[in-house]
């Protein structure tokens, strides 16, 4: 997607303006909240172990498997504990991005940086030019 100039809009400002609505989206903070403290920090941990697997395995740190097992093995704590916490995790909703300040297409979920295959651009809020008279 092109560059968006728009300010960076702060994901816990409750009064920045909001995307329309859209049904069967997963509000993260809603399942956060209803982690228990010891799923909370055992999450918290996880990510942190598989963003920086993440981070070094994408920027070709040594030693490669060591950063790759830290993605993916962070990854798989933090589903499990998902999965345990929702009531169906095999109908899972997409998660709404606008509550970490994330501008996602209301039709794909794609966004600025996770572009339509094709290409996309934004042609409204929420709403990419490649899903343009699709019905969502």
């Amino acid at each position: 997607m092109p560059h968006d100039d728009s300010p960076v809009r702060n994901p816990l400002d409750s009064s920045m303006g909001r995307l329309k609505a859209i049904a069967n989206l997963l509000n993260p903070v809603t399942c956060w909240d209803q982690l228990t403290p010891e799923q909370q920090r055992a999450f918290g941990i996880a990510g942190i172990v598989h963003a920086i697997g993440a981070i070094g395995f994408l920027n070709g740190t040594e030693p490669h498997q060591a950063f790759m097992a830290a993605d993916v093995e962070g990854l798989e704590i933090m589903g499990g504990i998902l999965t345990e916490a929702l009531n169906d995790p095999g109908a899972l909703p997409r998660p709404d991005m606008s509550v970490i300040g994330i501008r996602f297409c209301r039709i794909c979920g794609c966004t600025e940086r996770c572009a339509c295959g094709d290409g996309c651009s934004w042609i409204e809020d929420d709403l990419c030019s490649a899903c343009e008279g699709k019905q969502g």
